[in-house]
């Protein structure tokens, strides 16, 4: 067995070992420890023992019975999803059902930080999203996109399930208050509703259709970037926006123009060109 200790668990890892072969990863088990300062657990021990005396019968039953000696519970490690399942490699029975094909995924830690996954073609970093289905790998994944590489060696064993499962409080007992209450906020964060939709359409494009534009800083920058996105376009080739106005005047698009625009308002877009063959204005009717 190899035991790895961190500053808020300890992790055994078990292999087989026999003779003339090389050894087989069985399974891991961990615990996680509560570092108290001077006679911080002797008073914490007190603390309980006189809440548990105040409990009912039958909320002592509720309780796990007191022991001498520490118990570990086996927990899953980082193994390639494309080829093993969660529910393959551990079971209800908190055992792991085909350890030979666990160790032959499984993968190691340190190369977890030194190698970070680069998203698929077309997979935005935006779409890593963490959920309570995420394995360990995708979890590990996770915390590296939001900055939390520091902590990556605490959440090792962590699938998405058991990090969502964790309380404010228990994030600021395992990795601090400060990053704690990040990583809290994080988990709980919604995906960020916008507040503008607009539908643009690009003439002169065959079979054109609207494309639906969703703004959310509504600011002139934001407003070329997410047109010129949805149609394949330079931005540093608009040179100016305006839009119809009354009595078909030309209005100069601005930040505040954006912001007073109505929700959605269909637009007909065309590039008109200008004294410089590089750049275009966009018009938006």
């Amino acid at each position: 067995a190899v035991v790895s200790t961190q500053s808020t668990g300890l992790s055994v890892d078990t292999y087989i070992h026999k003779t003339e072969k090389p050894s087989r990863y069985l399974c891991t088990s961990a615990c996680v420890m509560k570092i108290f300062q001077n006679k911080g657990a002797e008073r914490k021990h007190r603390n309980d023992t006189k809440q548990i005396s105040k409990l009912t019968e039958e909320e002592k039953g509720q309780l796990a019975p007191p022991s001498d000696v520490t118990h570990l519970k086996p927990i899953t490690r980082t193994f390639d999803v494309s080829s093993c399942s969660y529910s393959e490699a551990y079971n209800t029975s908190g055992h792991y059902a085909d350890n030979s094909k666990l160790s032959d995924n499984y993968s190691d830690p340190d190369n977890e930080l030194n190698s970070p996954k680069k998203p698929c073609i077309g997979e935005s970093r935006d779409s890593w999203t963490l959920t309570s289905r995420s394995s360990v790998h995708d979890t590990l994944r996770w915390l590296r996109n939001n900055r939390f590489n520091s902590h990556i060696r605490t959440f090792n064993n962590y699938s998405g399930f058991d990090l969502l499962r964790l309380s404010r409080n228990d994030l600021k007992d395992l990795i601090g208050a400060t990053d704690g209450i990040r990583l809290h906020n994080a988990l709980q964060n919604k995906a960020v509703t916008s507040k503008l939709c607009l539908y643009v359409m690009l003439e002169g494009t065959p079979n054109a259709v609207h494309q639906a534009v969703y703004l959310e800083s509504l600011t002139y920058r934001e407003l070329v970037g997410k047109i010129c996105a949805a149609f394949d376009l330079d931005p540093n080739s608009v040179g100016a926006v305006q839009k119809s106005g009354p009595n078909g005047i030309n209005i100069c698009v601005t930040d505040e123009v954006v912001s007073h625009l109505e929700n959605d308002t269909c637009f007909k877009c065309s590039l008109l060109p200008t004294d410089r063959a590089e750049l275009f204005v966009m018009d938006l009717r």
